[in-house]
């Protein structure tokens, strides 16, 4: 009589934890479909003592913080390519606009100078849009989690005499003679040719664009690294924001003028720190 007693007992406690579990998952499914459905910080809470159980609900919640991450970081990501695109827009339409304004002009003029000049222009043009669209494929390819730059031995000396080259007519359409500062002995670094070459090209072209009419090159050594410095005088120091130089699409331009999609230095300090190098912006009375 006394063992039948303890079976049902038994049965009893293990009818009554068999009910108490299943309202625990049934609660469990509910808190999990409310998260589901709502945009929520909420987690899922225990409400027994069942020791498995509890840690069940604790791996739920690694994975729904997981989920909720990575749902965070895609919509920052989806925010920050619609920006993208809209001030890269932006950005190519003026250019556009001004070449089949100067195109209909080259077309209607019958003076072979006056040709000549609207030629001109439409060249530089092209050449504002040819940088634009570069900026814009460089910055979502290195945007991508799977970019790397694959390093080799390069000549860093070599690099910066070949862009300010380029840059040769440009300086003398705005009457600058640039201060070059470079040794003569050769720096060989490990990087990569191609980021270092669109470094050199976006610090030289930011010069020419603020630069009014100094702007100085200066390639060194120390014992750890190969300094580059690229100046340029302002005219108004302090209203540059250095805490955002390199955050994309900062313009000092408010109204968005210069031929510039606000990319330059934000490609040039991720490409610099792929590289594991340093970069800083800094003003010392009127030179950036």
């Amino acid at each position: 009589m006394l063992f039948e007693i303890l079976v049902c007992i038994a049965v009893l406690a293990l009818l009554i934890m068999n009910i108490g579990y299943k309202m625990q998952i049934k609660n469990i499914y509910k808190q999990v479909d409310f998260i589901k459905e709502h945009e929520t910080n909420k987690i899922i809470a225990s409400s027994g003592r069942n020791v498995e159980i509890n840690k069940l609900i604790d791996r739920l919640n690694e994975l729904i913080l997981i989920q909720k991450n990575i749902a965070r970081d895609y919509r920052i990501k989806e925010e920050s390519l619609q920006e993208t695109i809209t001030n890269i827009s932006h950005d190519i339409r003026t250019p556009l606009t001004s070449l089949n304004g100067y195109f209909q002009l080259l077309i209607e003029s019958n003076c072979d100078e006056e040709k000549e000049k609207y030629m001109s222009v439409i060249k530089t043009r092209i050449d504002n849009l040819k940088n634009l669209l570069e900026d814009m494929f460089t910055y979502m390819k290195i945007q991508d989690d799977n970019y790397k730059v694959v390093k080799e031995n390069v000549n860093v000396n070599k690099i910066v005499y070949d862009n300010l080259f380029s840059y040769y007519e440009d300086f003398k359409l705005k009457e600058i003679e640039p201060d070059i500062n470079i040794t003569e002995e050769s720096m060989i670094i490990c990087g990569n040719q191609l980021s270092l070459d669109r470094i050199v090209n976006n610090l030289i072209n930011n010069s020419l664009i603020h630069g009014k009419s100094y702007i100085g090159v200066t390639l060194s050594q120390s014992e750890d690294y190969i300094n580059l410095i690229v100046e340029n005088d302002v005219e108004n120091g302090q209203d540059i924001d250095l805490e955002n130089i390199f955050t994309r699409f900062y313009k000092k331009d408010k109204a968005r003028t210069s031929n510039s999609t606000g990319l330059g230095l934000t490609i040039v300090k991720e490409l610099v720190e792929a590289m594991s190098g340093d970069i800083e912006a800094s003003i010392d009375v009127n030179v950036f």
